[in-house]
């Protein structure tokens, strides 16, 4: 081989490989089809018994996401909110007070057969407007009863417009089905659920 076959060679070499060390500006020439996806962070899975308790379910023309169920408008009323990314934040708005009434009133989520074990409730919730929001646990008796059992769990107050994080542990000792409620013991505040989650507390190796 001549020293300018050689040299041709090692040109045209150079120009092939160049070419292909920079593909995306070679789309045009290149069979099928190039897409950029877009990669969403992945969220840790949490152990929550509460099904959906991040909203991200929530079929259209119904009143409360999936597995809830809406309050009494007489005393309060929510709306969905959409997440930055999925799913939606319940925006829970007051119209007066309503402690003390049938739990049938109230933003609520039934928990069947919830197991003995130390648990953990914790909430991600923005207080819109006060004085505060508490969280109670009801209890099912015989013939569709219901009993207060830890009322309030958790309280929700103090100051407005920031994204708060609460958690109370709690402890169950028969199984049963629990009913966790919102409601406000006076005014009419505005508050925004993001989360509800319940987790089981490990039991600690003695």
């Amino acid at each position: 081989m001549s020293f300018h076959s050689k040299y041709s060679f090692f040109i045209i070499t150079i120009l092939f490989f160049g070419s292909c060390s920079s593909p995306i500006f070679q789309e045009s020439n290149l069979k099928g089809e190039f897409k950029v996806l877009e990669v969403q962070p992945i969220s840790i899975p949490i152990n929550n018994i509460i099904k959906n308790g991040s909203f991200t379910e929530w079929l259209s023309g119904t009143r409360a996401p999936s597995g809830f169920l809406p309050p009494f408008s007489q005393y309060s009323y929510i709306n969905k909110k959409a997440k930055k990314g999925t799913g939606y934040e319940v925006v829970q708005k007051w119209i007066k007070a309503d402690e003390g009434v049938d739990i049938n009133n109230l933003f609520r989520i039934s928990i069947s057969d919830l197991q003995p074990n130390d648990y953990t409730f914790s909430i991600n919730a923005t207080l819109i407007k006060g004085p505060k929001v508490n969280i109670g646990v009801w209890r099912t008796k015989e013939a569709g009863k219901t009993e207060p059992f830890i009322n309030p769990l958790l309280e929700i107050s103090g100051e407005t417009d920031k994204p708060k994080h609460i958690e109370m542990p709690f402890k169950i000792e028969e199984a049963d089905t629990y009913i966790f409620c919102a409601y406000t013991p006076e005014g009419t505040p505005n508050i925004i659920w993001s989360d509800w989650i319940i987790t089981p507390i490990p039991i600690k190796n003695p």
